[in-house]
């Protein structure tokens, strides 16, 4: 499928990632690498440019924001100690796209980043066999649940 007109006029670089789970987590792992490759910077990037957070942020239905967060933030507090990551769950739905939201995802090590987006797409899993999240919730107007984006900026 492509991704909608308002996602491909977008700066952010997008992946939709979809299939089997052992074929989502080893490509979510194969795309952060190519992403967060640094072995091409020169040696004077050394220090800072080699020793920024791996900052990704992935896509997800506006109705699991609060399922995400859980109880007094109790839910992505433990989602943080597992992960090594940290997860913060936007407050706004991403433009274009009424109905997904954003959750940023910082780790040490492109490792820990995938494992927090593979982490957050189990508890989205849970949410959908529970019957909180339905399959089109994760529409992207066209595209479907895995979608993720590299943010380039240190903040």
């Amino acid at each position: 499928k492509e991704l909608p007109q308002e996602m491909q006029r977008r700066e952010d670089r997008v992946a939709v990632i979809t299939g089997e789970a052992q074929q989502v987590q080893e490509a979510i792992a194969g795309v952060l690498e190519r992403v967060f490759d640094r072995s091409g910077l020169p040696e004077q990037a050394e220090g800072s440019l080699r020793e920024r957070d791996y900052i990704v942020e992935v896509l997800v239905p506006e109705k699991s924001g609060s399922h995400l967060i859980g109880q007094k933030g109790e839910r992505v507090k433990l989602l943080c100690q597992e992960t090594k990551c940290d997860i913060r769950v936007g407050q706004d739905r991403v433009s274009g796209l009424g109905e997904q939201k954003k959750v940023r995802i910082s780790g040490s090590c492109a490792a820990d980043a995938a494992g927090a987006i593979w982490r957050v797409m189990e508890v989205l899993g849970e949410l959908v066999a529970g019957g909180v999240l339905k399959s089109d919730h994760f529409d992207l107007r066209g595209g479907s649940m895995a979608s993720f984006q590299r943010r380039d900026q240190k903040e």
